[in-house]
């Protein structure tokens, strides 16, 4: 039996004693609304604490977790930064190497064609080893602050500059000088150029993720 059809047979048999019925009927509704609105109201207080238990609970997470975000994101910027300016630097030096390379070999041929002396390429080279020391000084000063890949494309890049240099030191030093040493020479400027492109592009898909990956975070520092 259902609690409506309860009530109904209690309304039937309180009925059927006539008016003391009909009053007990009365006081009967009156006191079950009584003992249903107070079970409401301790129900009501009872979730209302929960409520602002859980609400308190939820602030104090939000701020924590919007503490470590906000270190999080202080921190990856940095890094950003730090990895850019030392990728900058270190391919500013790649460039000035190339340059000079490509002007050495240059003076070679003229050196071998008659047109220019010893001291011209002797000064040649001087200025091309100083640039490489430069790029060396560069790459480990910085090196812990770009990817270990980059760092062996470099690592390779310095090996073939020193071998272009350590070319024209022996040959300076020798009594005979061709056109086979000007082909080395240019063989070695082109594996160079070839490297460094490799670098150059090693840079770019780098900093294109780190430009995403900050983007990211300060979409999410503004949310």
């Amino acid at each position: 039996m259902t609690t409506t059809e309860a009530w109904s047979v209690a309304e039937a048999v309180l009925l059927s004693l006539g008016g003391g019925g009909a009053i007990v009927l009365v006081l009967s509704n009156w006191l079950g609304k009584v003992w249903a609105q107070r079970l409401m109201e301790q129900d009501r207080a009872k979730y209302a604490g929960e409520l602002e238990k859980l609400r308190s609970d939820l602030e104090k997470s939000n701020r924590l977790v919007q503490a470590d975000l906000e270190k999080t994101i202080f921190a990856s910027k940095a890094h950003f930064e730090t990895e850019f300016k030392a990728l900058a630097a270190i391919w500013q030096r790649v460039v000035r190497v190339r340059a000079k390379m490509d002007h050495v070999q240059r003076v070679e041929a003229f050196f071998v064609n008659g047109e220019a002396s010893p001291v011209q390429l002797g000064e040649s080279l001087n200025l091309y080893d100083v640039d490489v020391k430069r790029l060396i000084r560069a790459i480990d000063f910085q090196s812990p602050f770009y990817p270990n890949e980059i760092f062996q494309h470099l690592e390779l890049l310095v090996e073939i500059a020193l071998r272009a240099g350590r070319r024209l030191t022996s040959c300076l030093d020798g009594s005979v000088w061709s056109w086979d040493d000007v082909r080395k020479g240019k063989e070695n400027f082109d594996q160079f150029c070839k490297e460094s492109d490799a670098v150059s592009n090693l840079i770019r898909e780098r900093i294109s993720k780190l430009s995403v990956y900050a983007g990211r975070l300060d979409i999410v520092s503004h949310v």
